[in-house]
């Protein structure tokens, strides 16, 4: 370090400029595809923003089947999408932004947190300016590459926001804290000595420092609106006041005091909406934690496992979960982790006389907590906020060791001049190992990372690529359905990219649309976990098909391909009547030609269509023609396929089969009646003309067949 100090003229606040331009680079870099898109959640979020866009409602809390959805990511990504980014990861742009906005404001924070006593050679003494800057400075960088930090910040996830509000807040109390002091023993020096002391700091108090109290109280409030993650901000703020309130000297600890106050009450009003939804609502507090945490305090043994597990992740195992880290990595790597152990030698050294020691060690001991108590330890998203204490401590270590090394090589007995060389030297090695360090967490990331197999099962790439794909297809002109069954949470990557495509969703055991004699390649993607039945029937109906199954994440799925035009199945009972501008009768199954009375018939009619239709058309079947004196003495009119697959979004080469039942009246007298169908317009009735059946009437409809009623 002074080698390089030296060569440059190096000053802190370079190295954060640097820092802050590594981490945004590192996080924006290839942003929607560096980690394949998306994750569950990101894309969760996008879509609640989009309906927030398109109908702006103020939410607190979203309930949902996994125990609720925060809503400050919403309405980031809200404005995000606002902005005009409103692809599929439009989430990530709001987290990678606040995960770069973390680099500067690690300085900012440290440099405050610093100014207190307890780092100077293991005294009591205040940080020298320049060492606390460069310290503070220190921990910006390893906090701009740390690959876990980085990787937490892309996905646009909420846990990825409570470092920068963690940051933020405890900056501003130290800062409202130094001020307090600064402000009183400036005005002690102005005003007369027999002005009281009291009086004196409350207005310099008024003057400066309660923004930065009423600020860090806003932001905490705020961040509880981010999820189970934030909660612990809250617990860091109470930490780091109360023990600021100790430290500082008795006659301002009645203006802090206010202060606090005051944060507190601004952090109680901001929160207050979502307060008053978790009173009405109480089991909603905790729901979302107590699906994170069930096997922990459940299960015998489990938190401890945890502890051990969180605690040897730090600088040997690392976590296997490819959502927040490169498997097996560590958070931090050797070099990194000299610092590591050093930095903590000397918080332990200290604790007792530094309160920098001791607050280092609180916050980094209540960041570990999350993943302490989660299910699946060391869960380095759950701990994304250790990073910022944990890079302080490291950059504390390697300071600790520039002091050592550095300036004095006697410190034992070392006369020799050639081996005092050598011992200066270790800074300069030090100040290049952090450079290797920095170097090979970027290769790991931009490089090794990307390459990992299991990232696409990982996240989410199958299904947001297979619907990029299906969405390619349909928009050159194959048919392309996709299923959409009702009783389960949809592929949510489909539900976000489909809509406003061509793309059609359908339950499949309600309409199935065949493929006859279409002109294109026709693709059907069954979600296979609720519905069994529809490959078997693809397949059995077009042998040439070919199938591919695949992970969805949320579902089993498989992608039936039909080649151009192949003729489709043909109904058990053929018929024919054709109808403009294109819709053509080709026959029907039902449940039997004869029906007791006051029962119901139940029929599907097959309609191939001959033409691209462009508007939604009623059928109806009468039962009866209702000519020569006669009645209509049952009737069925609707949409087809119940309205799930209108005549609008039916295309050249489909056919239809459209299932309904008819229901008799109990006193309808016996005999055979015909059933007669035809198609009309809605509001005006006005039927479509019949142009050719076999059994044609006069007023466009067609006799379809002879159904009998008996008693």
């Amino acid at each position: 370090m002074p080698v390089v100090m030296s060569l440059f003229k190096l000053r802190p606040i370079h190295l954060v400029v640097a820092a802050t331009l590594v981490g945004v680079f590192l996080r924006f870099y290839h942003l929607s595809s560096h980690a394949p898109e998306a994750w569950f959640d990101e894309i969760w979020f996008a879509m609640r923003a989009r309906e927030m866009l398109a109908a702006p409602q103020f939410v607190v809390f979203y309930r949902t089947s996994w125990g609720g959805g925060n809503a400050l990511m919403v309405y980031l990504t809200a404005a995000v999408q606002w902005l005009g980014f409103t692809g599929l990861s439009s989430s990530r742009i709001a987290s990678a932004a606040l995960g770069a906005v973390s680099v500067p404001l690690a300085f900012a924070c440290f440099d405050e947190v610093l100014r207190g006593s307890g780092f100077q050679s293991g005294s009591v003494r205040s940080v020298q300016p320049r060492l606390r800057r460069w310290i503070a400075a220190l921990a910006a960088f390893i906090l701009s590459y740390l690959i876990y930090w980085v990787v937490v910040s892309r996905v646009g996830t909420e846990p990825s926001l409570a470092p920068a509000a963690t940051l933020f807040c405890v900056w501003q109390l130290k800062r409202a804290r130094r001020l307090i002091e600064e402000s009183t023993t400036k005005t002690q020096r102005q005003e007369a000595p027999q002005r009281n002391l009291g009086g004196t700091s409350r207005r310099a108090f008024v003057v400066n420092p309660s923004l930065n109290f009423a600020l860090a109280g806003v932001v905490a409030g705020l961040a509880q609106y981010n999820g189970p993650h934030a909660r612990f901000i809250l617990p860091l703020v109470g930490l780091i006041g109360l023990h600021d309130l100790f430290l500082i000297p008795a006659p301002l600890r009645r203006n802090y005091i206010v202060g606090l106050s005051l944060a507190a009450l601004a952090g109680l009003v901001v929160v207050a909406p979502l307060a008053l939804f978790f009173i009405q609502e109480p089991h909603w507090l905790v729901a979302r934690a107590r699906e994170a945490t069930a096997r922990s305090f459940t299960q015998q043994g489990a938190l401890w496992e945890n502890i051990k597990a969180s605690l040897i992740a730090y600088n040997f195992t690392g976590s296997l979960d490819s959502l927040t880290n490169y498997p097996g990595l560590p958070v931090f790597d050797p070099i990194q982790s000299i610092g590591f152990f050093v930095g903590h030698g000397w918080v332990l050294w200290n604790l007792r006389r530094s309160a920098v020691a001791r607050e280092l060690l609180g916050w980094e001991i209540l960041m570990t907590l999350p993943s302490l108590i989660a299910n699946d330890a060391p869960s380095f998203q759950r701990m994304i906020g250790y990073g910022a204490p944990g890079a302080a401590v490291v950059a504390v270590g390697w300071v600790v060791l520039w002091q050592w090394f550095g300036p004095h090589p006697r410190r034992l007995g070392v006369w020799n001049l050639g081996f005092a060389r050598c011992w200066r030297a270790v800074p300069g090695i030090l100040a290049f190992g952090i450079f290797a360090s920095f170097a090979y967490q970027s290769y790991m990331f931009l490089v090794k990372f990307p390459r990992l197999s299991v990232l696409p099962k990982a996240y989410l790439a199958v299904p947001v690529n297979t619907a990029r794909e299906l969405i390619k297809r349909a928009e050159a002109g194959e048919r392309v359905f996709v299923s959409r069954n009702p009783e389960d949470d949809d592929v949510i990557s489909f539900e976000y990219l489909f809509p406003g495509t061509p793309v059609k969703r359908l339950d499949f055991r309600q309409c199935l649309p065949f493929s006859d004699g279409r002109p294109a390649r026709s693709n059907y993607l069954v979600l296979t976990k609720r519905d069994a039945q529809t490959v078997p029937i693809l397949y059995q109906t077009y042998p040439t098909a070919s199938i591919e199954v695949e992970s969805m994440w949320q579902d089993s799925g498989s992608w039936v391909e039909v080649p151009a035009g192949i003729s489709g199945p043909r109904p058990p009972n053929p018929g024919h009547a054709s109808f403009d501008p294109g819709l053509t009768f080709v026959g029907y199954e039902w449940s039997g030609g004869t029906v007791q009375a006051g029962q119901s018939l139940f029929i599907t009619l097959w309609w191939k269509v001959e033409a691209d239709m462009t508007a939604d058309y009623t059928s109806f079947v009468h039962v009866g023609t209702g000519l020569d004196g006669t009645t209509v003495v049952a009737q069925r009119d609707g949409q087809p396929c119940q309205g799930l697959f209108t005549t609008s979004q039916w295309r050249a080469g489909d056919l239809v089969r459209d299932s309904f039942a008819i229901t008799f009246p109990p006193d309808v007298l016996p005999g055979d009646y015909p059933l007669v169908t035809g198609w009309y317009t809605f509001p005006s009735f006005t039927r479509l003309s019949l142009r050719e059946a076999d059994h044609a009437l006069p007023d466009n409809r067609a006799i379809i067949g002879v159904v009998t009623v008996r008693k």
